[in-house]
């Protein structure tokens, strides 16, 4: 009796299928993992603020003018100063940033994504 030895491996459609599905989650990825790249320059920014040299006293225009340099300087564009939240307590100022992104894929399909970021900074007298 003799054997027929039969294909081992994957076709070429299912090469086709296999490239397509990696495409599409590439496509996905690429346009969601930019909005997670410019979260973590904001978490820099607001670790950058937290770390920054001692001042004798930190007041919230001093803060709000921070961030709003930092901001322009990493191209944060989707959020703006009025967005963060400053609220003065005893010995520190507590900073909080909430906000949504907003991310278009194709069509009427959009990708929405929320961020919340806190800091207390202490305040030197």
């Amino acid at each position: 009796m003799v054997l027929i030895k039969k294909q081992a491996g994957v076709s070429w459609i299912g090469t086709l299928i296999i490239i397509g599905a990696l495409a599409i989650t590439g496509f996905f990825v690429g346009r969601v993992g930019l909005v997670y790249f410019n979260h973590y320059q904001v978490k820099t920014i607001f670790d950058l603020l937290e770390n920054e040299q001692s001042v004798e006293q930190r007041s919230n225009v001093e803060v709000r003018r921070f961030i709003t340099k930092y901001f322009s300087l990493n191209s944060v564009t989707y959020i703006q100063s009025e967005d963060v939240k400053l609220e003065q307590q005893v010995g520190s100022i507590k900073v909080q940033l909430d906000y949504e992104v907003v991310k278009p894929i194709v069509g009427n399909l959009s990708f929405l994504i929320s961020f919340s970021e806190t800091k207390n900074l202490k305040v030197i007298f």
